[in-house]
């Protein structure tokens, strides 16, 4: 297989896992960005799935917010 095939495959076929860190500020101006109707489908669901995370570990902040 051709190397950009290859990488092609590669990145839709393998299952991944991301970690990140930082502060929660951060992943509310994160979420209030990426939630927009115009970013684009794979951040939007990324950031939906944060906000839920933050909703079950900082109900009260997710409230607020």
């Amino acid at each position: 297989i051709a190397k950009e095939c290859a990488r092609y495959l590669l990145l839709t076929s393998t299952k991944t896992k991301l970690y990140i860190t930082g502060p929660l500020r951060s992943y509310i101006t994160y979420i209030n960005t990426r939630t927009h109707d115009s970013t684009q489908l794979e951040h939007r669901e990324l950031a939906l799935k944060i906000k839920e995370q933050i909703k079950i570990h900082f109900p009260n902040t997710s409230k607020a917010v």
